[in-house]
């Protein structure tokens, strides 16, 4: 009986391997009558189409449509390409340091890395981009070319044009300070010689003392060295701090992710040795690694407030996971964006290579954060009614991202404010004022006399026109008798005055106005960091976190079970 029962198993496990060795020949046979056929396309296409095609081109898209069937994630860099794995890896390019968008049509300056050469240079926020070397550019792609595909030490001639000066609109009750009447807004033409070096983008922007014990780092992306950044950042924190840190506030609100290995060394540092961070899983479920904490960790007591928002993504997500789930801090803000999937480089040439999803992540529960089924594009993960549980036994669900601890909804913003930022008001203004008054430098201040001169810029014909509605009204002029054209222009007229009123009177509307342009103006006066770290005192979410770690809150959320 037992020489049988020998026998039916032997015989079982072969007929297993005989089906799987079918399976892998079929899905071989498959594969190569797919190349078969690709081939063939190729060769047909090369040769009998009527017009010449570039073989690389070709290539390029039709790998371009094949992975465009599959995750966003998922990415070919071809030799052009290439530096952009470095960015990813490092977090550094070789450029000048600007980020530009189309605003009108035209290719402006929005953003300027601090201590960068177009910044050491002189270019500002709101510079319009004109031609480089010679050659007129109009959209991203033909300025990458020379922006990004050259060495370090090369330089190029960039012609910029500057707007100048604000207009003074007539019959205004409360004109721009320092500015007559008469002044218009005038576009000047500026030649700049700028030289690429490497840059970097700081992981961490923001490292600083709140309230003289509680430590506040901002983490703005994983790149190679975040952790060891954070580290230093942080021992230097608590040594300002005469070694009497009363909290730790983590801030990965709009990180995107990064490097998974640095997302893990940093959990590290704040939780005890032998403890799972996170757990990755490739196709079908199957297996591939556990991250468990190797170091000795540098404080395990210390009370740590997470912050996120519904841009929070990634490597954020895999730090908020562990620390709610290790029960190592509370997590504030708004839930994040669920993207709990892994990518992995994989080299194809030299100078080819791709970004790949391999695995899922999952946190030290168990639970996965991915929110998107991509084999099905149109559906969401639903939030399902697994419960799983940290490590003192709260309570914590599988859904769509991280759910914070404490979920603080942000200030609706007013539907005007709204208006006037998607058609840029607030970011002209803002280039014309401090042109005007490069003398405000030292002492600008938002004030009753600069927000006057604001609601004058923004009320004014020429800008509310950008109101699809009264552009609308005014263009139906055209044409029309005299009688009925006056009639729009009282109720013009009317609007106008509607709007003037409510940036005046509206407290809300007056408040968030005020905050956008404050910031707006002092991005043009001032440094980045500098800019970032004022705006740490108003924000809500800090001060809530202050409260939450100085309290008894703090223990009583992470000790009680929500059974």
């Amino acid at each position: 009986m037992k020489i049988k029962n020998a026998v039916l198993r032997t015989c079982y496990f072969s007929l297993i391997a005989l089906l799987l060795i079918s399976w892998k020949s079929n899905e071989q046979l498959k594969l190569n009558q797919a190349f078969e056929i690709y081939g063939n396309v190729v060769k047909e296409i090369l040769n009998n189409y009527i017009y010449d095609v570039d073989i690389d081109t070709l290539l390029e898209k039709s790998i371009e449509g094949m992975l465009g069937t599959l995750d966003p994630y998922t990415e070919y860099f071809n030799e052009e390409l290439s530096n952009r794995i470095e960015f990813l890896l490092d977090g550094s390019y070789v450029g000048f340091g600007f980020t530009v968008m189309p605003i009108d049509s035209m290719l402006t300056i929005v953003r300027l890395q601090d201590d960068s050469p177009a910044y050491n240079a002189g270019l500002r926020i709101g510079d319009i981009i004109y031609s480089i070397d010679g050659t007129i550019v109009v959209n991203r792609d033909e300025i990458r070319q020379f922006t990004h595909q050259l060495q370090k030490g090369t330089v190029s001639n960039f012609v910029i044009m500057r707007k100048k000066n604000i207009t003074i609109y007539e019959n205004s009750d409360y004109p721009a300070a320092g500015l007559s009447n008469s002044e218009l807004v005038r576009i000047d033409t500026l030649r700049f010689l700028l030289k690429r070096d490497v840059i970097n983008l700081p992981s961490i922007i923001i490292a600083k003392l709140i309230d003289e014990d509680i430590a506040y780092i901002k983490v703005e992306r994983f790149s190679k060295k975040t952790a060891d950044l954070f580290y230093s950042e942080f021992l230097r924190l608590k040594a300002e701090s005469g070694n009497s840190l009363s909290g730790l506030i983590i801030d990965v609100r709009d990180n995107s992710g990064g490097i998974l290995a640095e997302v893990v060394n940093m959990c590290e540092l704040f939780v005890p040795r032998g403890s799972k961070i996170v757990s990755t899983r490739g196709k079908d479920g199957k297996y591939i690694n556990d991250y468990i904490s190797n170091k000795d960790p540098i404080d395990i007591k210390l009370p740590i407030a997470v912050l996120i928002n519904e841009n929070s993504a990634s490597a954020s997500e895999i730090l908020a996971g562990a620390i709610q789930d290790l029960d190592r801090g509370v997590i504030l803000g708004n839930t994040s964006f669920g993207k709990g999937l892994v990518q992995t480089i994989v080299e194809l040439s030299d100078k080819t290579a791709m970004k790949l999803t391999t695995a899922k992540y999952y946190t030290p529960s168990g639970r996965c954060l991915q929110k998107i089924n991509h084999q099905n594009k149109n559906d969401t993960a639903k939030e399902t009614s697994n419960v799983f549980y940290t490590q003192n036994g709260r309570k914590v669900f599988e859904t769509n991202g991280i759910t914070p601890d404490i979920e603080i909804d942000k200030e609706k913003t007013e539907k005007l404010i709204s208006e006037f930022s998607k058609n840029m008001i607030f970011f002209h203004f803002a280039n014309l004022f401090c042109a005007k008054n490069e003398f405000m430098k030292f002492s600008y201040e938002m004030n009753k006399q600069v927000y006057n001169s604001f609601v004058e810029f923004a009320t004014s014909k020429e800008v509310l026109k950008k109101n699809k509605d009264i552009k609308y009204l005014l263009d139906l002029k055209a044409g029309l008798s005299e009688s009925t054209n006056d009639i729009i222009d009282s109720l013009f007229i009317s609007m106008q005055n509607d709007f003037r009123n409510m940036l005046i009177n509206d407290e809300n509307i007056k408040k968030q106005a005020k905050s956008i342009l404050d910031f707006e103006i002092k991005s043009r006066f001032y440094k980045e960091k500098i800019v970032s770290e004022d705006l740490l005192d108003k924000d809500q979410l800090i001060i809530k976190s202050k409260e939450i770690l100085s309290s008894n809150l703090y223990r009583t959320m992470l000790t009680n079970s929500n059974n």
